[in-house]
């Protein structure tokens, strides 16, 4: 079985699903260790659809997928993959705010969610799901756009308010 690393900051509190946790980084980041799976392409209905009901189930207001936070969450994705790291903090020192307000849109609130490994949505989905840290970012009211991409096995969700506040 091959196995991989998930390293994540502590940026809004969070973690990763932990299949076993296997010890903390420099900064108090958790490391755990998650089961590689097969890939698909991101950003698909069956996502959204999968996002909408989530939140529906616990009364939360609908959320949409944007084009800006998308374009943020490929380059981010990107940059992980090209420059061999994973962190919320991009390899030019940005933040996700940063990326978000570089890609067009004017904030109120970011999140962030981040996974590495050959997932599918679903299973990236679920994995965040089950993780305290993500989900918690994932019910935020405050939420109402976002933006998925994964490259060469990062996973990236934007997640924001628009202005005005």
């Amino acid at each position: 079985m091959i196995r991989i690393f998930c390293i994540l900051s502590l940026m809004a509190a969070i973690s990763c699903t932990p299949v076993e946790t296997v010890g903390r980084g420099a900064s108090g980041t958790e490391i755990t260790v998650l089961d590689r799976i097969p890939a698909a392409s991101p950003g698909s209905a069956s996502f959204a659809a999968r996002f909408q009901s989530f939140r529906s189930a616990r009364g939360l207001p609908a959320v949409r997928a944007d084009s800006r936070l998308t374009a943020a969450a490929r380059r981010h994705a990107a940059d992980m993959a090209r420059n061999g790291f994973f962190a919320h903090r991009g390899s030019d020192g940005t933040k996700p705010s940063d990326r978000v307000k570089r890609a067009g849109f004017s904030p109120c609130y970011t999140a962030e969610n981040l996974g590495k490994g050959s997932f599918s949505e679903a299973q990236i989905f679920s994995a965040w799901e089950r993780s305290p840290g993500h989900r918690r970012l994932m019910q935020n009211r405050r939420v109402t756009r976002y933006g998925l991409a994964q490259n060469s096995g990062n996973w990236v969700l934007v997640m924001a308010q628009p202005q005005p506040c």
